[in-house]
């Protein structure tokens, strides 16, 4: 699985959470170990790789997001996360945290990759024809210990 760049085939987009390391950036990613799963009431799916993610259900991502203006991520409780996420979280000594996330339009995937080196790299891509603007998101990872980096990127490729 190649990733690609946050560029779509006509437009250029900025926002402040963009922060991949370099935009021809590719990360390998064994496509037979790769967890996946959908969400038909969000129009999204996740395919994660050596992470645990979830999605924040619609009720509570408005006060998530805010909180992230702020912060590139909440520490927050395994309670907390099985009461906000569409799915609960059974593992025994993590640590869960909303992180960022970004997305043009639904009907997506966010591709979640925990590297060797603790790097996270959350990246979304969805097909259309023309040009969206950015939305903030907020998503729920389960870890050992917090990522030393956290990329954000997408591509719209139509």
């Amino acid at each position: 699985m190649t990733l690609l760049n946050c560029h779509s085939n006509k437009y250029y987009y900025d926002h402040s959470w963009l922060n991949y390391p370099n935009e021809s950036l590719v990360n390998d990613i064994n496509a037979d170990d790769v967890i996946r799963k959908k969400y038909e009431e969000e129009h999204i799916s996740i395919w994660q790789y050596n992470i645990n993610v979830e999605i924040i259900k619609t009720e509570y991502k408005d006060k998530y997001i805010t909180l992230l203006q702020r912060n590139e991520s909440i520490e927050i409780t395994q309670e907390e996360a099985n009461t906000i996420s569409h799915n609960h979280f059974f593992g025994s000594n993590k640590k869960y945290y909303v992180i960022r996330a970004l997305y043009p339009l639904p009907g997506g995937t966010y591709i979640v990759n925990l590297t060797n080196e603790n790097n996270l790299f959350v990246y979304y891509a969805v097909m259309a024809k023309k040009d969206y603007k950015l939305k903030e998101n907020a998503l729920i990872i389960e870890v050992n210990n917090y990522p030393n980096n956290i990329f954000i990127s997408f591509s719209i490729t139509s």
